[in-house]
């Protein structure tokens, strides 16, 4: 192929790289969808403590929202032809059967050994999304997404080192199931939120990236969770309390820290956002706020996320970011042309989520289990009533006209 061929072939790539990527998320955020409901429907219900809905929800839920949203945006931000649809597919079925075998090798102890098999291919998966990314971001025109790609690519190994402990944790003692979760939940999700934020905060709301959110103050942001992150882990092994609960306090600080560098959200964006841009802001808080309280629990000797702290992060923090970025990705997957985006954005409107998820929050510190199964259940419904809507065929799509 000649050089001109293949700047043709390259350019051709470049401007249908939203749309080609875009097919590739829609169909990762769908199994998330899944993966989120069917976390809540088995809290609800799950008599068995709340292991198999927390991995449903991290290990499916969040992990393939993590890995059809970074595709989309680091083709979409770095002007890179989008991954191939092959490659997507293989990572999100990978990722998907993994989560699927981990959880029934968990539960099913005659099948214990698809718990190492599926913590294999969700490693696998990981590192996989690791390298599709700094490709991509390789071959961009722009380079103004590198940093949240080193977020993610930090992120992403720290889950694979937690993610290959994860067949040791069921039998082995609190630190390693400690570390397993600090790994997974703080390095892996929270790196790459914290990598997403400053972009996507600036997409949703339609206004500029921050002026303060300069490459230099991203990359410090992601040397102190990074390393705060480790040195928890390393203190958590160790058996050293102080040094893990310093190290969490960093972490909950580093995420306020974030604050200071998002764009400012002023009431014309509040109007038209509303309770998207609210439950990415109380999601960050909540989320700062069980980091900071795992690391009192540290302090009395306790188990950092093996209680309430994991709850209240997972529900009031991480589902809510999750929720609040799918009630803008939905719409904008769906497509459709400005009038279907804007019937889209009216769809995703959620107030009754927004105060439901944090409702149930509040309960569950405050161990009322029945309001905030209640509450979930609100919150349960209203997402799955509104993506009904959302992805209904409209009459003009009836007629080939959409």
């Amino acid at each position: 192929m000649t050089p001109a061929h293949s700047r043709t072939r390259n350019d051709r790539a470049v401007s249908t790289r939203v749309v080609d990527a875009q097919v590739q998320a829609r169909k990762s955020l769908g199994l998330s969808l899944a993966f989120v409901i069917g976390a809540g429907f088995l809290a609800l219900t799950y008599q068995d403590g709340p292991w198999l809905p927390l991995h449903l929800l991290f290990a499916g839920g969040l992990l393939l929202a993590i890995s059809g949203a970074s595709q989309l945006f680091a083709a979409a931000w770095s002007a890179a032809p989008a991954p191939s649809g092959r490659v997507a597919w293989i990572q999100r079925w990978t990722l998907t059967c993994g989560v699927v075998m981990g959880a029934t090798g968990h539960e099913v102890e005659e099948l214990k050994a698809l718990l190492y098999a599926g913590a294999a291919l969700v490693a696998g998966a990981a590192a996989l999304l690791a390298w599709v990314l700094v490709l991509t971001a390789s071959r961009g025109r722009l380079r103004r997404f590198d940093p949240a790609i080193r977020f993610y690519a930090t992120g992403l190994a720290l889950g694979v080192a937690g993610i290959g402990i994860a067949p040791l944790a069921p039998s082995a003692d609190g630190r390693i199931r400690t570390a397993h979760a600090l790994l997974n939940l703080l390095g892996l999700v929270g790196l790459v939120i914290a990598g997403t934020l400053p972009f996507f905060v600036a997409t949703e709301a339609r206004v500029k990236i921050s002026p303060r959110a300069t490459p230099t103050r991203q990359a410090i942001l992601l040397v102190v969770m990074a390393a705060s992150v480790s040195a928890c882990v390393v203190s958590i092994l160790m058996g050293w309390q102080l040094p893990a609960a310093l190290g969490l306090f960093v972490y909950g600080a580093g995420i306020l820290g974030e604050l200071l560098i998002l764009p400012r959200v002023r009431q014309k964006q509040l109007k038209w956002a509303g309770p998207r841009l609210l439950q990415l802001g109380a999601g960050i808080l909540w989320w700062s706020g069980s980091v900071l309280f795992a690391g009192t629990v540290v302090l009395g000797g306790g188990e950092p996320f093996g209680g309430r702290s994991v709850i209240v992060l997972a529900v009031g923090g991480f589902l809510q970011i999750l929720l609040g970025s799918l009630a803008y990705l939905g719409p904008v997957l769906r497509g459709g042309g400005h009038v279907r985006l804007a019937e889209g954005f009216s769809i995703t409107r959620s107030w009754e989520s927004l105060v439901a998820v944090n409702l149930a929050t509040l309960a569950l510190l405050a161990n009322h289990w029945t309001v905030a199964g209640i509450a979930i259940g609100i919150a349960l419904g209203a997402t799955a009533w509104r993506s009904y809507r959302l992805l209904k065929p409209t009459e003009l799509e009836g007629v080939g006209d959409g």
